[in-house]
């Protein structure tokens, strides 16, 4: 994937020049990428810019707005939605184990899924103890893309 945290700070950038805020360090940007680490923030970064704006002050948690505002932007794109379009999840959702029960969320790389479940990247989920159950995902019937994605 291209996207990088170059393109974390130019939304950031625009941001806080539109909010006349006070430019972020590079180690704030740098927490904050982890948090939105996987999303196609250059291809969102237009439609991200015009929702956050429109709220009237600057948002308190800039990743969890981000990640709201590119929600809403793969809901308008078909090809960010395909199935298995995202190499994170399948169909929107992450199964993990921890303490030997198994736990659902939502993709936080895509966030694709409509569902309640709490939204988390894999990378949050390893660090916070859990492991991936990816064969919690395939306890249905697959078609081959599906079964190819998890060779």
């Amino acid at each position: 994937m291209g996207w990088s945290m170059n393109d974390l700070a130019a939304i950031v950038s625009d941001l806080c020049l539109f909010y006349q805020r006070r430019i972020p360090s590079d180690q704030t940007i740098s927490q904050w990428f982890l948090k939105v680490d996987g999303l196609n923030l250059r291809a969102s970064r237009r439609k991200i810019f015009e929702i956050i704006t429109n709220g009237e002050s600057f948002p308190r948690n800039v990743p969890a707005a981000i990640r709201s505002a590119y929600s809403s932007w793969v809901r308008e794109q078909p090809r960010e939605r395909q199935e298995g379009g995202c190499r994170h999840c399948l169909r929107g959702l992450l199964h993990a184990i921890k303490d030997h029960n198994v736990y659902v969320f939502r993709c936080g790389h895509c966030l694709t899924s409509d569902t309640p479940y709490p939204a988390i990247t894999r990378y949050h989920l390893a660090q916070h103890g859990y492991a991936l159950d990816w064969q919690h995902d395939f306890d249905v019937p697959m078609d081959r893309e599906t079964r190819e994605k998890i060779r």
